[in-house]
């Protein structure tokens, strides 16, 4: 939950693991291979679409216009 992560992942379309470690991550995969923890994939692809070169095109035109 550093350098900026909290303004690109949510509950809905990602996890944090507590420690940047094998083990927390390992725990972290595990909730959700074990379904403890799940995903909304619409969600999951509406955050991701946020990225795509379109949209990336689309906000820089948007710059050089201003």
């Amino acid at each position: 939950k550093k350098g900026g992560a909290l303004d690109f992942i949510s509950a809905e379309s990602g996890a944090f693991f507590k420690q940047q470690d094998v083990d927390s991550l390992i725990n972290t995969l595990k909730m959700v291979d074990s379904g403890d923890l799940t995903f909304k994939p619409s969600k999951v692809r509406a955050q991701a679409l946020k990225f795509s070169k379109d949209e990336f095109i689309k906000n820089i035109k948007q710059l050089v216009e201003q």
